[in-house]
């Protein structure tokens, strides 16, 4: 399945980014399949052979009913978060009904970090309750943004993203 993934990607992401010469889709392995999506780690070059560029990206599929507007829905939600300063990866690209895998797809950057499950389970009392304490506040701030998104009458969230390094620091 790898295979014909990094082929599909391949020539997806070349179509969708011409101005990226060269490109070559690298080092494409499978993460997990999510709670709602099946989500692979890449890594694509591109440029001149003196210049080569490399990004780390995230592929994340959507299956299921309901999976093109979950995936537009997230796409604009992380792209607002982003943009007001919330430590989310940047969205790249949204394909929704021409998706080379037959469910929509998203494109992201790929940021340093741990997967919520595992860093959970190995946690214990205190840092176990500190990890859900952030993942239940940041689940609010998500509803409030997905509202915004939609077109609600809620506020900007520009001014709480002030915070959210120093809250967020798990060290």
């Amino acid at each position: 399945m790898s295979d014909n993934v990094q082929r599909s990607l391949q020539a997806y992401y070349a179509q969708a980014c011409p101005a990226k010469r060269g490109l070559q889709v690298k080092d494409l392995s499978s993460i997990t399949a999510g709670w709602e999506s099946e989500m692979y780690v890449f890594d694509v070059e591109y440029g001149p052979a003196e210049d080569r560029r490399r990004e780390a990206l995230v592929l994340r599929l959507y299956p299921g009913d309901q999976a093109h507007a979950k995936a537009a829905h997230e796409f604009h939600s992380m792209r607002q978060l982003h943009q007001v300063g919330y430590p989310v990866p940047y969205v790249q690209l949204l394909e929704r009904t021409n998706s080379p895998f037959g469910k929509p797809c998203v494109i992201m950057e790929r940021i340093a970090g741990q997967v919520m499950g595992p860093l959970f389970s190995s946690a214990r009392g205190e840092q176990q309750r500190e990890i859900l304490r952030r993942f239940c506040a940041l689940s609010s701030t998500c509803q409030i943004m997905w509202k915004f998104c939609s077109g609600s009458t809620e506020p900007s969230l520009a001014g709480r993203s002030r915070t959210w390094p120093n809250e967020a620091n798990t060290s």
